[in-house]
Parts: C-alpha cells; sequence; structure tokens
C-alpha cells in the first residue's frame, strides 16, 4: 500500500501524526468484548472473490500506478468507467500541488456515489496509486513496484461492492473513495504520505460533506492476512470497530480479523479523521506474529504481485464490509 511506512503514532489527545520507532506489541483481546452481530434486515448480496480478483490483475496490466505516469492515466479512466458503467454518480478530482520537497504533483481522486439522494451517507476508501520505489526490497529499489496487494486490493473489493449493489435494496448513500498520491512518501516525514486524502480533506467535492462513518481499505489481499483493531480507529470509532469485527467472526472470517489492538498507523483514515474529525475504520493488514515485520511479507517489493492476492481474503473483507452496510436500519 502506500502508507505508513513506518508506524507511526498518533497524539491522540493532540490530533497530530508523529512517528515512532518503538512500537507497543498489539494487545490481544476477545470476540466476548464486543456486541453481538445484528442480522440485516434486507438480503445481502453475494460478494464475489473471483471477480473482485481480477479487479486487481486488470490494474496491473496498465503497469505502476505512479502519479503522473501514461499507465496512472489509463488506470484512471478505466476505474472511472466501471464506476460509470454500474450506475454510480462519478466525477474524478483533479488537482496539481506541490509534494514535502516542493515538487509538482499531480492527483487524480475517484468519487463514486451510490443513491446520491440519500441523506444518510457512509464512506467506503482505498488508495488506487502505487509506491514510486522498492524501498524494502535488495534490488531496483529506485523502480516502482506492481502494487497488487498495497493499493489494487483495496480498489478491488469497492469495485465489486459497487457492481453488486446495482439494484439492491440499500436505501443509504455509499460515497467511494479512490485516494490518489498515498503512497509516495518517506518515513520522517508524516506529511509526505495521503496527498489526494489530505487535499480532498480541506477541498471536499461537496461542502459540508460528512459521512456517518467511513472505512478505508489497505493491503486487503494477500493470502492468510490478519486484520487487527489499529489505534487511531478504535479511537474514532470503536463501536464501529466493533461491529465489524463481530459481522467477521460471524460470518467466519474471525481467523482474518483478529480481536487484537494495535497501535496507531499514519493512514488515509488518519489523515482524514484528524482533519474533518469523523468515525474513520482502517481495515489492514497488520502482522501480529512478527513485530519486526508490520505489514504482509512483500510490502514495498517488486513481489507485490498478483501470486502474492489470494481471492479468500478479497472476499472475506468484501463480505464483512457489504454486511456491515446493509445492517444500517434507514
Amino acid at each position: 500500500m502506500r502508507l505508513l511506512f513506518l508506524l507511526c503514532v498518533l497524539a491522540l489527545g493532540g490530533g497530530s501524526l508523529t512517528g515512532c520507532e518503538d512500537t507497543p506489541p498489539p494487545v490481544k483481546n476477545t470476540p466476548a468484548d464486543t456486541p453481538v452481530a445484528t442480522k440485516p434486515a434486507r438480503q445481502v448480496p453475494e460478494f464475489n472473490g473471483d471477480t473482485a480478483y481480477a479487479f486487481v490483475q486488470k490494474q496491473l496490466s496498465f503497469g505502476p500506478r505512479v502519479p503522473m505516469t501514461p499507465g496512472h492515466a489509463r488506470c484512471a479512466d478505466w476505474l472511472v468507467s466501471k464506476f460509470r458503467q454500474y450506475g454510480l454518480e462519478t466525477q474524478v478530482q483533479q488537482a496539481r500541488i506541490q509534494d514535502h520537497r516542493d515538487r509538482p504533483l499531480e492527483l487524480r481522486n475517484i468519487i463514486a456515489s451510490y443513491n446520491p439522494r440519500a441523506t444518510f451517507r457512509v464512506m467506503l476508501s482505498a488508495h488506487w496509486d502505487t509506491r514510486p520505489v522498492a524501498d524494502a526490497d535488495t534490488k531496483r529499489q529506485g523502480e516502482p513496484i506492481p502494487g497488487a496487494n498495497d493499493g489494487a486490493s483495496g480498489v478491488a473489493v469497492l469495485l465489486e461492492i459497487a457492481r453488486v449493489i446495482q439494484g439492491s435494496e440499500l436505501p443509504i448513500g455509499v460515497d467511494f473513495m479512490l485516494w490518489d498520491a498515498e503512497d509516495g512518501g518517506e518515513s520522517q516525514n508524516d506529511n509526505s504520505w495521503c496527498h489526494g486524502s489530505r487535499y480532498w480533506a480541506r477541498n471536499r467535492h461537496k461542502p459540508g460533506y460528512s459521512p456517518a462513518w467511513a472505512i478505508n481499505l489497505d493491503m486487503v489481499g494477500a493470502k492468510d492476512a490478519t486484520f487487527l483493531q489499529e489505534g487511531f480507529s478504535r479511537q474514532s470509532a470503536p463501536q464501529l470497530v466493533k461491529r465489524i469485527w463481530q459481522n467477521a467472526a460471524s460470518l467466519g472470517y474471525g481467523s482474518y480479523f483478529l480481536f487484537a489492538n494495535y497501535p496507531p498507523i499514519l493512514d488515509d483514515h488518519a489523515v482524514v479523521g484528524n482533519i474533518l474529525g469523523i468515525a474513520y475504520v482502517d481495515i489492514i493488514h497488520l502482522n501480529l506474529q512478527d513485530e519486526a515485520k508490520t505489514f504482509f511479507e512483500h510490502w514495498h517489493t517488486h513481489g507485490d504481485d498478483i501470486q502474492t492476492i489470494d481471492p479468500r481474503t478479497l472476499k472475506a473483507v468484501g463480505h464483512t464490509v457489504l454486511y456491515t452496510l446493509f445492517q444500517e436500519p434507514v
């Protein structure tokens, strides 16, 4: 994915993002700490992990999606066309900004809205760009990575959700946000990450827009992935965290969604949540077993290719998010 290049801690009380080198180990808890999942009154559409897998493959076919490259532009056009194909009101928020080194950076946030006239709205997001360097690799470190899990997996899950809610009984509004320019940062500079989401938070596509709650997906496709309850998510949306993880357990995905607390991570959810103060949860692959390895095995390497992706993991995440959407009693 992008982001957090370094596990970073948020000064939860002060609202600032700061990096840290020594992060406390995860704290385990149990499903008993969460409320019992309620069954949606409406039928939940089937999430197809194989279709989501194909969406990952398609994104990889454009090559690395590094901002201001031909592959990035072609992928953007394809993403917009898919959301429109599924009947969503879609727009591209384009901006030319300066990055943390005062270099010009052109970004494209893609915004697609289901049921745009609904007043009750939730937001689902992922970043769609790829890292321009393979800094965690031992070779070709100056070249961009494929970004199958770190970027494409979250986008693929959102596309499949957009596809299957067509014609459904879901009465709420859902805004799909694909953040750009998230993954070009440096560990020593928190402001070098998450340019797209930071820009949107300060220049929302609709004045005053504020979803009831939001979920961000990052690195959600690797085999045997583990999703821990990250610190900023627990602070900004404790009940939503409990609800998502209990839903996953009820659906049979307890081996993916672990009832374990993890320190705060710098990701799009933390940047937007800090600026706007919304309830925002990050579903992100975090490593419980090996404290020296924060994320999945091929993070920020050329090994982050299609071989990393497992359709069963995509399904576990997509089904859980869909179920959570359909729980809304609106």
